[in-house]
């Protein structure tokens, strides 16, 4: 018989607490005799106050992509257009750079978001440039004016330097010009989507110049033309072009003539053929500046034409304006025979013509409700007929963030009282829940403005609206409209089946409807 051993029932031991979090805690520092060495194996820095879906977000930029980043961020063209870089670069005996410093300067790298960690960036440099950079850790981190200067940066524990392999850094283009760079900055277009980024440009010049240059670090900038609508602070996006910087002009020239504007390249390499799908093309920067040129000019001509054509616009007087210098503002009465020139209404009419009245200069944070209760105004007092009444305002349509709207009214009677209103009263919405309006407008701020729709525009409007809506307006416009003018009804105008009428046995009918 075998003896019996129990299992083990003890439950495991909970995981003790850390009292302090692990980027606060002090790393014992490591002699090294060679302040060149690197450490074999540098883990990326994690960061612990990440919460929420942050800690499984995948990062965009990949190893490689940061290691291009870092190269170009060393390149001749940024030592030529960045003196502070030089400074730093200078104060160092052995033309060493904060990889802190270069962070913050780098006009590639400091556009990251997040911004890279130093470990990491180390990492990717010793697997992909280590042919182009040279990385060392510091045991003891010099004085802060030597590592930042001016510059306001946070202490960090790392002290991991940069710099340029000796026989890169012996190809020396400090004595160029702009004109210079300029000729050896080309224009890209059409850039396949996988290559659209700074690196993935940066890989796709690297396969088309392979015949070309045999020089690994040919390409010196990239940079991404900005939208006219982009603002200063947002970080530029590829968006299929791009104007890359060689540091030969042997390698801008291959590319215009392998690559030329009027593309007629067929090239059976995978690359080149991606390329050449998407319709790749360069063009010289000079020639690229005077297209852009152009460009412009031609833009601001059109919008100097579109703002010419709305002022002449505004400048034409407004049918309800013309109405009005015609005839003299009629009596209470006369305001339901005003609309005689409206054409006459059936239940067979598309939707109900004069009942449309198009708003400006209302404020864009304002809301439907506000605006029901801002255009009610001309239809309370005396001034408004008792037929018409304050239930007129059929719908508010209106759009937030817009300073316009359109207003359909019930019959248009409702219309033009409401037109005649803000013209005689110039009123100004001072805040989007402002629901009586200032009645003295400062100099700055636009009046309230209102126009009947009529004519093409009339009938454009009501093709958007559904079918359904249409005919009920048709409905309620000949119902309050007969209402109304009484015995001056057009015979044309018959009311609708489910309305009631004047009449007794209309009114027995639909009790006995009612009943059954």
């Amino acid at each position: 018989m075998f003896a019996f051993v129990p299992r083990k029932v003890a439950r495991p031991a909970k995981p003790s607490i850390v009292s302090a979090p692990a980027r606060n805690r002090v790393q014992p520092s490591v002699v090294r005799e060679n302040p060149h060495e690197i450490p074999a194996e540098i883990e990326p820095v994690t960061n612990p106050d990440v919460k929420g879906k942050g800690r499984a977000v995948k990062e965009d930029q990949t190893e490689e992509d940061y290691a291009i980043l870092a190269m170009l961020s060393l390149s001749e063209h940024i030592l030529w257009s960045d003196p502070e870089l030089r400074r730093i670069i200078d104060f160092n005996a052995d033309g060493y750079v904060p990889l802190s410093s270069l962070i913050h300067h780098s006009p590639y790298l400091s556009k990251l978001s997040p911004s890279p960690n130093e470990a990491l960036l180390v990492k990717a440099i010793r697997a992909h440039a280590s042919e182009y950079l040279d990385v060392r850790v510091l045991v003891s981190a010099p004085s802060r004016v030597a590592w930042y200067g001016r510059t306001n940066v946070k202490e960090d524990p790392g002290g991991f330097e940069v710099r340029r392999k000796e026989d890169l850094a012996m190809r020396n283009h400090e004595n160029l010009s702009k004109n210079d760079w300029d000729a050896r900055t080309i224009y890209l277009e059409c850039i396949p989507p996988q290559y659209r980024s700074i690196p993935g440009i940066w890989r796709l010049l690297k396969t088309l110049l392979t015949d070309g240059s045999a020089f690994p670090c040919t390409v010196q900038a990239i940079s991404l033309p900005p939208h006219h609508q982009d603002k200063k602070d947002d970080q530029p996006k590829c968006k299929g072009f791009a104007l890359v910087t060689f540091a030969e002009l042997e390698d801008a020239s291959y590319l215009l003539e392998h690559w030329p504007w009027d593309r007629r390249r067929a090239d059976q390499d995978s690359d080149a053929e991606e390329a050449s799908k998407y319709g790749f093309r360069t063009l010289s920067k000079i020639k690229w500046q005077a297209l852009n040129e152009g460009y412009l000019s031609y833009r601001k001509q059109l919008l100097e034409e579109i703002a010419l054509a709305e002022a002449e616009e505004e400048d034409i007087p407004e049918p309800a304006a013309v109405l009005a210098e015609r005839e003299p503002t009629p009596p209470q009465r006369a305001a339901g025979n005003s609309q005689g020139a409206t054409p006459s209404m059936t239940l067979s009419s598309p939707y109900p013509p004069g009942c449309l009245v198009f708003v400006r200069n209302v404020h864009t944070e304002t809301n439907k409700t506000t605006l029901r209760a801002l255009f009610a105004q001309a239809y309370a007092g005396d001034s408004a007929p008792l037929a018409v009444g304050a239930e007129g305002l059929d719908y508010v349509d209106f759009n937030k963030g817009m300073d316009t709207c359109y207003l359909r009214l019930a019959t248009p009677q409702h219309a033009q009282l409401l037109v005649e209103y803000f013209q005689r009263n110039h009123k100004v919405q001072t805040s989007g829940l402002d629901t009586t309006g200032a009645d003295d407008p400062p100099a700055d701020k636009k009046a309230i403005t209102a126009e009947l729709v009529q004519g093409m525009r009339e009938d454009l409007y009501w093709a958007k609206v559904p079918e359904k809506v249409r005919r009920q307006a048709v409905e309620k416009a000949m119902t309050r409209s007969s209402s109304g003018r009484g015995s001056e009804q057009p015979a044309t105008a018959v009311p609708p089946h489910d309305m009631p009428d004047s009449g007794e046995p209309k009114r027995k009918r639909r009790r006995r409807k009612g009943d059954a």
